[in-house]
């Protein structure tokens, strides 16, 4: 099954995202405008990590990247939050595109916050 995204939220401050199946895709900052919303001319869209839960065999893994550095390679079922110590490593690149892979089919859900660049309108 291919690597399927749906964006379960999508708020002025907050983005919850779920991709089921298995491949890469990514992210893209600049499509998470809500309704209401543009993303301003002058400062670059930011997005933070805020948490993570997914589900992928224990022999194969998810990664989660950003500006092709590793933020996060997880295997089997894993929850991160504010208060893990991986916390850190989730808001580094905030400016940068989120590539998501799954090596075997699974689920992420990503739990984001916009912290720069987009403007209510």
């Amino acid at each position: 099954m291919p690597l399927v995204k749906t964006i379960l939220k999508n708020s002025s401050q907050e983005v919850i995202v779920k991709w089921v199946g298995s491949g890469t895709d990514t992210l893209t900052l600049a499509s998470l405008v809500a309704t209401g919303q543009t993303v301003s001319g002058t400062i670059p869209p930011s997005v933070t990590i805020t948490g993570i839960k997914g589900s992928v065999s224990s022999t194969t893994n998810a990664i989660v990247a950003r500006n092709l550095i590793e933020v996060l390679v997880a295997y089997g079922n894993f929850t991160y939050g504010r208060n893990d110590p991986i916390y850190a490593g989730l808001g580094e690149q905030a400016k940068e595109d989120i590539v998501v892979t799954l090596a075997a089919s699974g689920s992420l859900i990503l739990k984001l916050y916009k912290t720069q660049g987009y403007v209510t309108t």
